[in-house]
């Protein structure tokens, strides 16, 4: 992932004829949007945050002319990966995965999206800060008590005086869409195959 500009969200997508490209999203500019999927995804579940009264990390960022986050597709489980430099942060995010915690809470993956976009920010805007709360452990529960639960509540995904969780536990389900936090289950144990191939081939590697 590189960073042409410094500024906004930097979506990559493969175009029709194979090759790597990017979408510069500032927010505003939905119309402008290309027609691809992974892009239309992202747009979508900014979008839906956002009129729902959430996403307030995801604004941030966009209206971040100081700041870059690259956004990348995973078949995988969606995360926040420092950037190489304190203001470029990286995420992957799958938009068929939303989560599923340990009080039988599900998330759409739009609401996952808002949780790694704010540690994205978090990075970016605060940086001694987020160092020193990952090292605690307490960058997670700030996260999950503030933009997490504000925008899983503003997507009626939890009670408006709900929680989502009580913990940093939880599964990644996929869902029936970006915006969506009805479960899928035959896709759900197709993924979770997946992912443990993916572990096993990893310890593999590692040994």
């Amino acid at each position: 992932m590189l960073d042409p500009d410094g500024k906004d969200f930097l979506i990559w997508y493969t175009d029709d004829n194979g090759k790597q490209q990017s979408f510069r999203f500032t927010g505003t500019n939905t119309d402008g949007a290309p027609k691809n999927e992974f892009v239309q995804q992202f747009v979508s579940a900014y979008n839906y945050n956002v009129e729902n009264g959430g996403g307030d990390k995801m604004q941030e960022i966009a209206g971040n002319s100081k700041a870059l986050v690259n956004v990348a597709y995973t078949e995988y489980s969606s995360q926040h990966t420092p950037g190489g430099r304190p203001n470029v942060g990286n995420i992957y995010w799958n938009p068929m995965e939303g989560a599923q915690y340990e009080n039988g809470t599900v998330v759409s993956p739009a609401t996952v999206l808002e949780h790694e976009s704010d540690h994205a920010n978090q990075r970016i805007t605060n940086y001694e800060q987020y160092r020193e709360d990952t090292r605690s452990g307490r960058e997670e529960v700030r996260v999950i008590e503030g933009s997490e639960r504000k925008t899983a509540r503003a997507n009626r995904e939890i009670p408006a005086n709900g929680v989502t969780r009580t913990r940093h536990e939880g599964q990644g389900v996929i869902t029936h869409g970006p915006k969506s936090n009805k479960i899928n289950p035959q896709a759900t144990q197709v993924h979770r195959q997946r992912l443990i191939k993916r572990q096993k081939k990893a310890r593999d590697i590692n040994w």
